[in-house]
């Protein structure tokens, strides 16, 4: 029996380099995703103080008119911007400065934060969201957009906060860390903006999905489970960007209801100053890790091109000399003498093939 034993040269190399990648490939994924779990796109801005207004605020060229527009033209007069509830300091402010202007019953104000951008024309077609449209919940992203928030990514449209204009469909969740308080069952009606709701009787504020434009009628409103006349307004004057989380400056508002329909002026009570950590933009870039993570994912091409470029030039099929193996089976056919043949005096010697047949005659 015999057997040809190969042997493909440089096969445990081969693997040994390729375990060598895949161990490259673990460094440098954890990496990048360590990154990203650190910097996980949150902006939280200092404020200097909060003011609120009665639904009277409403009043525009002697109309009355509940409005989102409105109500964000009523704070950029006095200097400050819808706000945004952005941790639970500054919701617990927002719902003090609500009922100091109005705790019967319920209360709404318009926040500074909706899905506007997602829902206009510069996105795709196929990926805009579209109001009360279930269908594109996935693609709604609401923003808190309003002052320094505008201003804090290259792109001008404010911070996500919340994904999906329908809390049951589409992994609807929270985003970059920012805190949820929407209702139980919101958002429920796939409204772009989004309204403060204090429940007197819990003594809670939640979130409620709106339409921008609530109507005239003081006793109806286009937002069902709303009243136009228990809106109020609330706004925010910002300070800084910070890099804590949790610190935010309080303040108190007291405002008569005016008689006329004229919009009164807020009275701004500001609270003890707090001391915050702020930073610039350009310091809050990771920019550092980012180029890291390049710099690894770029080496590793490059290594990988070297070693496809090694190996294919190698020529695999060389071989090891064959190795033939053989074995002996049973008794031999025959056994040679002890004694060497010895030829007759004067005889020449015979050449082998001749002593090889007197050897074969013999056994026979």
């Amino acid at each position: 029996m015999s057997m040809d034993t190969r042997m493909v040269s440089f096969g445990f190399t081969r693997a040994a380099l390729l375990c060598g990648l895949l161990l490259l490939l673990t460094a440098v994924c954890p990496l990048h995703v360590s990154a990203a779990d650190g910097d996980d796109g949150r902006v939280i801005v200092n404020v200097k103080s909060y003011f609120s207004m009665v639904y009277r605020a409403f009043f525009r060229n002697k109309t009355y008119f509940v409005s989102y527009e409105n109500a964000e033209a009523y704070c950029v007069e006095n200097g400050a911007v819808l706000p945004a509830d952005q941790t639970e300091a500054a919701h617990q402010s927002l719902q003090s400065a609500i009922k100091r202007v109005y705790s019967i019953f319920v209360a709404f104000s318009y926040l500074g934060g909706d899905a506007v951008y997602s829902s206009s024309g510069v996105i795709e077609f196929n990926k805009r969201c579209n109001a009360g449209d279930i269908a594109s919940s996935r693609y709604c992203v609401y923003r808190w957009n309003k002052g320094l928030f505008a201003k804090a990514l290259p792109d001008g449209h404010g911070v996500a906060f919340w994904h999906g204009s329908y809390v049951k469909y589409d992994g609807a969740a929270s985003m970059n860390g920012y805190p949820s308080f929407w209702g139980s069952e919101y958002p429920k009606r796939g409204q772009l903006y989004t309204l403060s709701w204090y429940h007197k009787d819990y003594d809670v504020t939640t979130w409620y999905d709106a339409e921008s434009v609530a109507g005239q009628l003081v006793a109806a409103s286009n937002n069902p489970e709303t009243t136009n006349k228990n809106y109020v307004i609330l706004c925010e004057v910002h300070d800084s960007i910070s890099t804590t989380t949790t610190t935010t400056t309080t303040t108190t508002t007291t405002t008569a209801a005016p008689a006329s329909g004229e919009v009164p002026e807020p009275t701004v009570t500001k609270d003890e100053e707090v001391t915050v950590t702020t930073v610039s933009l350009e310091e809050r870039s990771n920019w550092h890790i980012i180029l890291i993570a390049l710099i690894s994912v770029v080496s590793l091409i490059v290594l990988l091109l070297f070693l496809l470029r090694w190996f294919c030039d190698y020529n695999v099929k060389k071989e090891i000399i064959p190795m033939t193996l053989r074995e002996v089976v049973g008794e031999p056919l025959f056994v040679l003498e002890p004694t060497p043949f010895v030829p007759p005096e004067g005889f020449a010697a015979p050449p082998l093939a001749l002593q090889y047949y007197n050897q074969m005659r013999t056994s026979e």
